[in-house]
């Protein structure tokens, strides 16, 4: 101790006095979290040659520590200390990164703005190309990775992008047919059982269908438009739906154009897919009335007098006798061949017989044809008939409905005396009456109020009628019996 000078004690502040002097001060909270050493590089000289070098850290590593530092507490120390390396690390990241940029990692993920870089060290770099690579390499193999069939369909109802190459296994197109079934979307079912018609064999393609009818069904449907018949039998044949393939191969039969060679085809069909077939029976009709019209057709075709009414209605004939059913058959027998005797191939009476017609249809097509004809007697004589043992005037042949035979004749050109033939015996009353006033059948309508003995209505329809005319003078001679009891 020099001389001359008294010692001093200790005292806190001295030692605030001494800290404060300092060059180098601790870290504040009032400073700036972002910018917590803005003189950082000023005293960086005076702190690398205060401190020395671990020999564990590497060369470029920045060691600060206060634990010499006079009046400073170890806990302190320490605080100081990692503060002071979180702030250097922070601003040695910032200036790095405004030197070199973005890291690999942000270029790749592509997320820039919440990723900070922490480190230029080789060793970590290399670290992240690894890891980028391992990215890189996934992303082309969920190229070729097919997502879950479930989400396949989802895309396909939706209308997004879809594919279905990726699915090779048969497993994997099993998962997917029945992920299709479950969401009930025909567009997806239909996809779905074509790319399993285009990539499976016929064995494999049956195995699945034969379990799942409505795939089966969808794809029926898409190649019945697109007329692929020989296709549809093989799939509902392999699929056990014998009578359904039967039925489609019987209707391949219109697409022949003679009759010898469809005659030639329904034999074959119910020697073999109509064997023991419930609708067997209607192929063998079919079979007899092509056989019963052939003749027919070909010696028409010579008979001059019967190629001029076809020309003259413009109407092909025989064609629509070949793609015919056993009524239009027997529609074009009564329009050329009425009266036939039955011993002919022609004949409407054996088409009737042959097979099995009832009267209510034998009649309404004979008299459909004749009244194409204009041949208003015949359409008489077959709708009409006498009464019991020729008394009691004439009556509806069967069961015919007259009132329809009347629209039927008035649709044809019948006049009003043709109509009034068949008018009285058109029930009740009432529809007699409202039929007749709406053909214009003026001598019905006057006939039906006599009957119901109003006077007054039939004075008041007499005045419509043009005076003097046929019909005038009917309503007033109608007016003038004096045998007629009138309402009152």
């Amino acid at each position: 101790m020099a001389e001359g000078k008294e010692p001093k004690g200790f005292s806190f502040d001295d030692d605030d006095d001494e800290w404060m002097s300092s060059k180098v001060t601790g870290f504040k909270f009032e400073d700036d979290d972002e910018t917590p050493f803005q003189d950082l590089a000023k005293y960086q000289t005076q702190t690398l040659a205060a401190n020395s070098l671990s020999s564990g850290k590497e060369e470029n590593e920045i060691v600060i520590t206060f634990d010499s530092a006079p009046g400073v507490s170890s806990a302190t120390s320490r605080v100081i200390t990692d503060r002071v390396r979180a702030a250097t690390a922070a601003y040695a990241a910032r200036l790095d990164r405004q030197e070199r940029g973005l890291s690999i990692s942000d270029i790749v993920t592509g997320d820039n703005q919440n990723q900070t870089v922490v480190s230029n060290d080789p060793k970590v770099l290399r670290s992240e190309l690894t890891q980028v690579r391992r990215q890189v390499e996934k992303i082309h193999a969920a190229r070729f990775t097919p997502l879950h069939p479930k989400e396949t369909v989802r895309n396909i109802f939706f209308g997004q992008p879809y594919s279905l190459e990726l699915y090779k296994s048969f497993t994997d197109k099993i998962e997917l047919v029945d992920e299709a079934i479950a969401l009930g979307d025909g567009n997806a079912i239909l996809a779905v059982a074509i790319f399993l018609k285009q990539t499976l064999s016929r064995f494999k393609l049956y195995e699945i269908l034969a379990t799942r009818p409505t795939v089966t069904n969808h794809l029926v449907s898409y190649l019945t438009k697109r007329k692929a018949f020989q296709e549809i039998n093989d799939l509902l044949t392999a699929s056990g739906r014998y009578e359904e393939a039967a039925l489609i191969a019987y209707s391949q039969v219109s697409n022949l154009n003679s009759i010898d060679d469809r005659v030639r085809r329904i034999k074959q069909l119910i020697q073999n897919s109509f064997h023991r077939h419930p609708d067997a029976n209607h192929l063998i009709e079919h079979c007899n009335l092509l056989e019963r019209l052939s003749p027919v057709i070909a010696s028409d075709a010579n008979n001059s007098e019967i190629q001029a009414t076809i020309k003259a209605n413009q109407t092909d004939i025989p064609k629509l006798c070949l793609n015919s059913s056993v009524l239009d058959a027997l529609f074009y027998s009564n329009y050329f061949h009425f009266g036939a005797p039955e011993n002919l191939l022609a004949s409407p009476s054996a088409f009737r017989k042959v097979h099995k017609l009832t009267e209510k249809q034998d009649v309404w097509v004979a008299t459909t044809a004749r009244a194409c004809r204009f041949q208003w007697k015949d359409c008489e004589e077959l709708v009409l008939t006498k009464g019991f043992l020729g008394f009691g005037g004439k009556k509806a042949r069967g069961s015919i409905d007259v009132g329809q035979v009347v629209k039927l004749l008035h649709k044809n050109g019948a006049t009003a005396d043709v109509l009034q033939v068949f008018l009285p015996l058109v029930e009740p009353v009432e529809e007699r009456e409202a039929l007749a006033k709406k053909l214009g059948v003026h001598t019905v309508v006057i006939d039906v109020f006599v009957l119901n003995r109003d006077r007054t209505a039939l004075e008041s329809y007499k005045s419509k009628l043009v005076p003097q005319s046929r019909e005038w003078h009917y309503a007033n001679n109608a007016l003038g019996v004096s045998n007629t009891k009138w309402k009152i």
